[in-house]
């Protein structure tokens, strides 16, 4: 009888923990809370013609990438923030990539809500870049992981942090007729070890 009574209060347990785990699936697959993963790639194109000058960045002032190449998970561009323009991002740790073709001596940083990331214990700007060579032409492609601190509506921009202003050039091998790209971003979410915890 005792064995019976176990063996009812095992099968209770295998169906409880089912359902728990297809609650937890649904969940993920419908990008719930802090469970989800997001990605998203976004571009700014550019028409170059007589007389056309070349995009300008002012300091203090947004690169812009508006355009989702395929539909984003997680990830929207917003135009207005307190922060200026950028991807809005959930919590956790995002992988960025970037493709740029500025001016020499373009100096800009990679923000996250307005602040530039640090590598651990130092006081290191790992996302911050003052381009140095006149380049030949050719685009910068830059990755960092960067992490979104706040559960919700983090704020990643690409921001002119010198004194000067600089132009934008078009990315080498772009153009379609006289459109071309002149900047991409691309965030894919890594994870978060504290939202794993929670998720498990």
């Amino acid at each position: 009888m005792r064995m019976l009574c176990e063996v009812a209060r095992q099968k209770r347990r295998l169906k409880l923990h089912d359902k728990m785990s297809v609650k937890f699936e649904l969940r993920v697959a419908r990008g719930g809370g802090d469970c989800e993963a997001g990605f998203g790639q976004f571009i700014r194109t550019f028409t170059f013609g007589p007389g056309v000058g070349l995009p300008i960045v002012q300091p203090g002032g947004n690169l812009e990438f508006p355009i989702p190449t395929v539909p984003p998970l997680h990830v929207k561009y917003v135009e207005s923030s307190r922060y200026g323009p950028g991807l809005e991002l959930g919590s956790g740790t995002w992988r960025v990539a970037v493709r740029v073709n500025p001016s020499v001596v373009a100096d800009f940083t990679v923000l996250v809500n307005g602040q530039a990331p640090k590598a651990l214990g130092t006081s290191y700007e790992y996302t911050h870049t003052i381009r140095t060579d006149a380049g030949g032409g050719a685009a910068l492609t830059l990755e960092y992981d960067v992490v979104a601190p706040r559960r919700r509506r983090n704020i990643l921009s690409i921001q002119n942090t010198g004194s000067s202003l600089f132009t934008v050039g078009d990315i080498p091998n772009t153009r379609i007729g006289d459109t071309a790209l002149i900047t991409e971003v691309t965030v894919q979410r890594l994870g978060d070890v504290s939202v794993v915890a929670r998720c498990r």
